[in-house]
Formats: structure tokens, C-alpha cells, sequence
């Protein structure tokens, strides 16, 4: 009897829809870019398959259910502990996984949901897979992919960056996995010329996919009535006045290195700061939203350092799909996250962007709007400020191009959820 007819029959009571494993959006780090990509793709998943019985490897301990909301309904999910580090006698260690997965050792309760899986996902955080951040991060984005392939488990590489790669074996690696992919997406053209070129005469049109970020498909949620309630209090300070939402890094507004690090020319903490001040000069009110964990800490210290009352911080505990919401809500957004100005951008927020890399200008390109990306490696802090200050300035203009191009690539995103929910019914043999 094989690993997967066992394991099929261990869990034979939990529903008869297809069974999805996903990788590479764990909701569990505080990151709200890493949590839209969840819940996008749970609502592409769950709509095409409501029975659909989906398990997430996330960064907690053994298996848990857990809930999450949608724009209007809620879903129900396994999640699975996946990690790095030399644990081994934890189920949850990547190793002992793989290795569980390749023995039918069926206890292991990631290896449980492998052997059962019809069709594994994998979206790599969005920008992961990649040796930038390390060997051993690296290790760990590929080591769901490698277990789907060595099992034998279909794999789907949902949109993502493809490298850069530093290390020759690194490519090697990345490349054997991107050819043993069912299909793959890239996002964003520069990332897709870079997939051709690892795939070589591999490359496979029929397989290989220029896409766009999976965020763009992600709906807004209200908060809780008191939530919303003590939003309104907060912001009564604007009395009318426009509101300008700003997230600051915490990636670079704490770190004392950041411009030898990611090589700034502009100095970020003072850019942030002189934005700030001359938004509220101007007579608009400033509304900090975080959105990854250490984002949390930077703007709560920019607050304190501007000591204003029209500077104020959003209400803690929001999820993505929240936040996006409040996002909504502003008449100007500048973000440095490229998925907070993901959010602002599709709800037709005029967006200005401070960038450290080139993921988000092809974002804004794709918008119409990429003039508004102020790169804060080629900027001087000046510079940097002026441009944004333009933006502010420009509002309105920048508002009308939203509103004609947002609707058409939330619509492209939404053809690209289609294409890739197509593909995964084939390769488990639905009819479409």
C-alpha cells in the first residue's frame, strides 16, 4: 500500500476535495506582505474549491487548525510547523520532514499532509528565492520544493522573484527546481527574463508565465466595529484635513548601517522624518502604518520624535486584509513595503513609494505610475523628499491615473488566479 493511500486514509473524515499544500506564506511572522499572499490565494482556492482541504506550513509547532477571515466569508485551514535549525527531533525541522516524506514515515505530520496532497503550492515569501539573505534562509525557501519533487507531488511555483543568485550552486539548485515545477509564474518582467535565462532551452511558454503579484487580488476587511470606532477617534485630529498614510521601515529606519547595507545614497530616517513634518505643515494629518512586526517599533519612534498630535499611529492587531482596509481610508499613501503600497495602489490611493530595491518600481510601472517610486539608492535625502512631496502635491493627478489603471490590472490578476487554478485542476484531474 503506498504512503499516499495510507495517508488518505488517516485522514479519510476531513472532507473529499482536492488537498493543497501551500509553502512559502507563513501567516504566523508578522508580515503583512507574506499574509496578503496567503489569504489571496486561500480566496482564488477556496472559491474554485469550496471542499478544498488546504495545509500551510507555517513556523509553529506540530498541526493546528485556525480560521481566517475573507472579504466575505471565513476559511478553515491545517496548519503545519516548517523550520530551519538543527532540531532535529522536532517534526517540524525541514530535514526531518523531507526525510519522513521519502521513508512514509506518516507520523510526521507535514509529511502526513505531503503524501496526501494532490497539488503543492509554492510562493517563496514573494521574493525569497533568492541566496540574498543567506544560505541558510535559502535552505529553507527550497526545501518544500525539493520535498514536493522528490515525492513526487506536483509543484506549482505560484508568482514570485526569481534570484538574484550570488552562488553558482545556488542557481544550479534553484534552476533543477524551477524545470521540475509543473508550471511556474514570475513576478514581474525583470524576474520572468531571469526565469528564461535559468531555464534555457527548458523554457517552456506553455509553463513559464509572466505574472504580477498575487496581492492585487486581495479584498479589503472592516476591522471590528471597535476598531473602526477608535480609528475614527484617533483621527478626529484631521478635522477634515486630508490624511496621509505612511509606513515606515523598520528594516532601515532602525538599523545604523542601512545605507553601507542596502546601499542608500539618501538618509532614510531623516527622509521619513522631514516627510512627515511637511505633510502636517501643509495641513494634513500623517497616519503611521506598520506593516511587518519591526515596522511596528520605527513608527512608533517617529511619532515620538515628531511629538504632534496630527501624527498618530494606526490601531495595533490588524491583519492584512485589515489593513488594507485602513489603507483605503487615506487620501495619499507613501510606503516603503512594497506590498503596503500594493494595497494602496489597488484601492486608487494617489501612492508615492520610498525603494531600496527594483521589485517595486516594476509594481508601479505596472499601475501607470512609476515616476512616483523615489529610490532611495540613487536619491539624495532631498531628492528623495522632494519627490514624494511632489507626489503629495499631485494627488489628484496621480488619483485619476489609478483610477483608470487599477481596475484593469486587479482585473489581469484576477485572469492570472484563473490561469493558475486552471492548471492546478489539471494536474489533479478536474475538468474546468
Amino acid at each position: 500500500m503506498s504512503s499516499r493511500t495510507l495517508a488518505v486514509r488517516r485522514d479519510e473524515a476531513l472532507g473529499n476535495g482536492p488537498r493543497i499544500c501551500l509553502f512559502g506564506a507563513a501567516p504566523d511572522v508578522g508580515n503583512h506582505g507574506l499574509n496578503a499572499l496567503m489569504l489571496a490565494t486561500l480566496d482564488g482556492v477556496t472559491r474554485r474549491h469550496p471542499d478544498a482541504w488546504i495545509t500551510v506550513f507555517d513556523n509553529g509547532l506540530g498541526r493546528r487548525r485556525q480560521r481566517f477571515g475573507l472579504d466575505d466569508r471565513t476559511v478553515e485551514v491545517d496548519c503545519v510547523g516548517f523550520r530551519g535549525g538543527h532540531r532535529y527531533y522536532r517534526p517540524e525541522n525541514h530535514l526531518t520532514t523531507r526525510f519522513a516524506a521519502r521513508s512514509g514515515l506518516l507520523g510526521n505530520p507535514g509529511a502526513a499532509a505531503l503524501a496526501s496532497a494532490d497539488v503543492v503550492l509554492d510562493i517563496s515569501a514573494g521574493d525569497s528565492f533568492t541566496d540574498l539573505y543567506g544560505a541558510k534562509r535559502f535552505t529553507v525557501t527550497v526545501a518544500g520544493k525539493r520535498i514536493a519533487l522528490a515525492t513526487r507531488r506536483p509543484l506549482v511555483l505560484l508568482p514570485q522573484t526569481y534570484g538574484p543568485f550570488l552562488h553558482r550552486r545556488s542557481l544550479d539548485r534553484a534552476t533543477t527546481l524551477l524545470r521540475g515545477s509543473a508550471a511556474a509564474w514570475a513576478r514581474g518582467a525583470d524576474s520572468y527574463r531571469r526565469m528564461v535565462r535559468m531555464l534555457g532551452p527548458d523554457h517552456d511558454p506553455s509553463r513559464h508565465h509572466l505574472g504580477v503579484d498575487m496581492a492585487f487580488t486581495l479584498c479589503p476587511v472592516s476591522p471590528d466595529p471597535v476598531v473602526v470606532e477608535q480609528l475614527e477617534g484617533t483621527l478626529e485630529v484631521a478635522c477634515g484635513a486630508p490624511v496621509a498614510g505612511l509606513n515606515v521601515s523598520g528594516l532601515l529606519y532602525e538599523r545604523p548601517d542601512v545605507e553601507g547595507r542596502y546601499g542608500l545614497t539618501a538618509d532614510y530616517r531623516s527622509a521619513v522624518q522631514r516627510i512627515a513634518e511637511r505633510i502636517v505643515a501643509s495641513g494634513g494629518t500623517v497616519l503611521l502604518v506598520p506593516h511587518v512586526g519591526s515596522d511596528v517599533a520605527a513608527c512608533r519612534a517617529l511619532r515620538d520624535t515628531l511629538d504632534d498630535p496630527r501624527v498618530v499611529l494606526a490601531p495595533p492587531g490588524l491583519d492584512a486584509a485589515e489593513t488594507k482596509w485602513l489603507i483605503g481610508r487615506t487620501d495619499f499613501f507613501c510606503g516603503t513595503r512594497m506590498h503596503s503600497t500594493i494595497a494602496a495602489l489597488t484601492s486608487r490611493v494617489p501612492t508615492c513609494a520610498v525603494a531600496y530595491s527594483l521589485k517595486t518600481t516594476e509594481v508601479f510601472g505596472t499601475l501607470g505610475v512609476a515616476e512616483r517610486v523615489a529610490d532611495a539608492r540613487r536619491c539624495t535625502t532631498e531628492q528623495l523628499v522632494e519627490q514624494v512631496m511632489r507626489g503629495w502635491d499631485e494627488r489628484a493627478a496621480i488619483g485619476a491615473v489609478l483610477e483608470r489603471s487599477a481596475p484593469v490590472a486587479i482585473a489581469a490578476a484576477r485572469t492570472q488566479q484563473d490561469a493558475i487554478l486552471d492548471t492546478v485542476d489539471q494536474l489533479i484531474g478536474v475538468d474546468t
